[in-house]
């Protein structure tokens, strides 16, 4: 029976660490509705993760699964969580950009900060303690999301053409404008050339 209580401790510790990273959720769900989708969650899904953090952040799909309202809330929790517990790195500045200069710049490969996470038309970012986050519109999706899936920002300028975002006499000035918006807030890592 020593194990019987280890299993409600542990299952208790469980369901307070989930509702700790999904109190937005819960809100949002009621009590009642988010406890007991969480007690059979935990009941129904046994953690095969050493540590709890993989454990809770699948909790956002099972919401999904089980409560399409509630998916985007759960999803964005479980991003945060995850994006705090990312390394903080040095992000690019505006000035390392421009010292690259005129030959180089068009072969820059900006990837995203690993705490920082595009999605949903909306950046994200963490900094130790705190996920910022900031709405983007449709074309600064569009152009954010060509600009960390191609190798260099003249292929994400290609992409952007293609997609009517500018057009060839705007081109550069797009992208310009694009990173004169987003590099502030330290979101992009220069790669390697």
């Amino acid at each position: 029976d020593q194990v019987n209580v280890y299993q409600r401790a542990y299952r208790q510790r469980l369901f307070n660490a989930i509702i700790e990273d999904y109190q937005n959720t819960r809100k949002a769900m009621g009590e009642d509705q988010f406890d007991l989708l969480l007690r059979t969650y935990i009941e129904h899904n046994p953690s095969k993760y050493p540590s709890l953090d993989p454990y809770i952040r699948g909790y956002a799909e099972f919401v999904s699964a089980h409560s399409n309202e509630h998916a985007e809330i759960a999803a964005t929790e479980a991003m945060t969580s995850e994006l705090l517990d990312k390394p903080q790195v040095q992000a690019a500045t505006l000035h390392d950009l421009v010292n690259a200069g005129e030959e180089n710049f068009l072969k820059l490969n900006l990837n995203l900060v690993p705490a920082a996470a595009l999605r949903s038309r909306m950046i994200f970012v963490a900094d130790k303690a705190q996920v910022y986050r900031q709405e983007v519109t449709k074309e600064e999706y569009q152009a954010l999301s060509h600009i960390i899936q191609t190798d260099c920002l003249e292929n994400a300028l290609q992409l952007m053409y293609e997609d009517d975002l500018c057009s060839a006499d705007t081109a550069l000035n797009t992208i310009q404008e694009i990173l004169t918006a987003f590099v502030p807030l330290g979101i992009f890592r220069t790669c390697a050339i």
